[in-house]
């Protein structure tokens, strides 16, 4: 339902511009950590690893649809001649999906890594993002010292992002939202929209 009204957005002209941030869960390089959540793709099994757990394997399926939706939107948009981005983790396994690479061959498609630390957050967690009829510069920002474990902005030591916090949390689930700043700097990327919507999936 939400997929569909999105879209009726899309067609209807009605956003001017549009971000998609796919969810990265099942998309994730750090579930082939062995300190992490079990694999649930590979390379060579982009759509999903055969015998999954029931929970896992429904995981892998929405993945999958918002993959799909997320593709489909950004090729009207990029026939409409219109502004989209798109961000995962600059080592997921989605920019490797059929669909993703089809639109990243398209002509207009550009993009940055950006790196969290940069933009507050104490983990370095570079982030691709793509995009079209935008100019993305504002967002290119790399930390100087990530080879070194050590954030260019703030001098303290990166967190390493496996295994889990003291409370049981997985410091991947921690780490996935959007660094504040970087929420806030994204839609001046649109400064030229009017009054209709911007919108951030």
């Amino acid at each position: 339902k939400n997929r569909s009204l999105v879209r009726g957005w899309v067609l209807s002209r009605l956003v001017v511009a549009l971000h998609l941030g796919t969810p990265c869960g099942s998309w994730s390089r750090a579930r082939d950590r062995p300190w992490g959540p079990p694999p649930l793709r590979s390379d060579c099994a982009i759509w999903g690893l055969p015998d999954l757990r029931p929970g896992d394997l429904l995981a892998v399926s929405r993945g999958n649809i918002l993959a799909k939706f997320s593709a489909s939107v950004l090729f009207v948009r990029w026939h409409m001649r219109a502004p989209a981005t798109a961000e995962n983790p600059q080592t997921s396994r989605l920019w490797l999906c059929p669909p993703t690479k089809r639109f990243l061959s398209w002509a207009r498609f550009s993009g940055v890594v950006t790196d969290f630390c940069q933009w507050g957050e104490a983990w370095l967690k570079p982030s691709k993002v793509m995009g079209c009829f935008v100019d993305l510069e504002g967002l290119n920002r790399r930390c100087k010292f990530r080879i070194m474990g050590v954030c260019s902005a703030s001098g303290a030591p990166h967190i390493n992002l496996k295994g889990q916090t003291p409370q049981g949390v997985f410091w991947t689930h921690i780490a996935e939202s959007y660094p504040r700043p970087l929420h806030v700097s994204w839609p001046k990327l649109y400064i030229m929209v009017s009054s209709r919507v911007v919108l951030m999936c």
